[in-house]
């Protein structure tokens, strides 16, 4: 992280202004996992919007004082100017991150490394028992092949983000073990909930209080796990807390629309405009900017690493990021 970046993120916890912007580059998606819904929704045809106007965004982005761009799912190495989107994003100066299935990664491995500061790789199970979580045959065996490409092309951090859920909180050290294997870091959280999909996955208040409880003894352990203390002991709690991602970042969606969250989380979301259109300063100066994140401040449908580590109290969680950029540890917050 540049410096200009860590100065700006740090202003940003105690005078918040969106920093991260989230894009979806596409709906589709390569995998048909067990705890996820989205492939079931998916168009059957390419839905990615011109890279000129990407680019024009970006450029826009950077202006109005952002600091990093993060592509998600739909599956970002669909795309085919991946490369072009991060080049651009981290030659202006935004930090570059996307996240994976991994399925696509030994293929693209080469053109994207050398443009992305922060990988984040999914991993729910060793072996098999991932390809069956995630629904593709083979897919451990490419997730591994496409990290070794991926370490050996890039200077990048690599995180393993992993869902946890009754089918897969057995595996939480056999996860933490391979990240340390590999030399990368692991994130855990609790599978997010999809009505009519996955509800018999979600683990129960006491389900959640053991695996937690053993994830946080395993980072006491010295194994790579990235979460935050302050994450982990919400992420063990099961209590309500304040959620700071729309009042920190904007999503921006295949269709160029742009939300303050993610629109299956909250059904009622409504577009704050199109980014072929809207001024980003005008925007977040808005009293609709203020009091949708206002709104959104009190949902608690989701409980990814991100939401985690900047929950509650901002300026709090400004110093524990001061400090642990003094420590070397983790200046991206996402």
């Amino acid at each position: 992280m540049t410096i200009r970046n860590f100065l700006s993120a740090v202003r940003a916890m105690f005078f918040p202004h969106p920093i991260f912007l989230f894009h979806k580059p596409t709906e589709r998606c390569d995998c048909r996992c067990r705890f996820c819904d989205f492939w079931k929704k998916m168009p059957n045809k390419n839905d990615v919007l011109p890279t000129n106007l990407i680019l024009s965004f970006l450029n826009q982005a950077r202006l109005a004082g952002f600091t990093t761009y993060v592509l998600w799912g739909g599956e970002p190495l669909l795309v085919e100017d991946l490369p072009v989107w991060l080049a651009h994003a981290k030659r202006i100066g935004l930090g570059t991150m996307f996240c994976t299935s991994g399925r696509k990664l030994l293929d693209r491995a080469e053109e994207v490394a050398p443009h992305t500061d922060r990988l984040i790789i999914s991993i729910e199970a060793i072996g098999k028992r991932h390809d069956e979580l995630r629904g593709v045959p083979g897919l451990f065996d490419l997730v591994v092949k496409g990290l070794e490409r991926f370490i050996s092309r890039s200077h990048g951090e690599i995180i393993i983000w992993s869902h946890i859920n009754r089918e897969n909180r057995d595996e939480v050290e056999s996860i933490a073990k391979f990240a340390q294997e590999f030399g990368v870091k692991v994130e855990f959280f609790p599978t997010t909930e999809y009505s009519g999909y996955n509800e018999p996955m979600i683990l129960n208040r006491k389900e959640r209080e053991e695996v937690f409880t053993r994830i946080i003894q395993l980072k006491k352990e010295g194994y790579p796990i990235n979460n935050t203390w302050y994450a982990l002991e919400l992420m063990r709690s099961s209590r309500r807390f304040r959620c700071n991602i729309p009042l920190l970042s904007i999503q921006v969606y295949p269709d160029g629309e742009i939300y303050p969250c993610e629109v299956r989380m909250v059904p009622d979301l409504r577009s704050y405009g199109n980014i072929a259109e809207v001024d980003l300063n005008t925007l977040f100066a808005s009293s609709r900017f203020q009091k949708e994140a206002s709104r959104l401040s009190s949902c608690n449908n989701c409980l990814l690493p991100c939401v985690a580590h900047l929950a509650d109290n901002l300026p709090l969680q400004g110093i524990r990021k001061v400090v642990g950029g003094i420590l070397r540890i983790n200046l991206t917050f996402c």
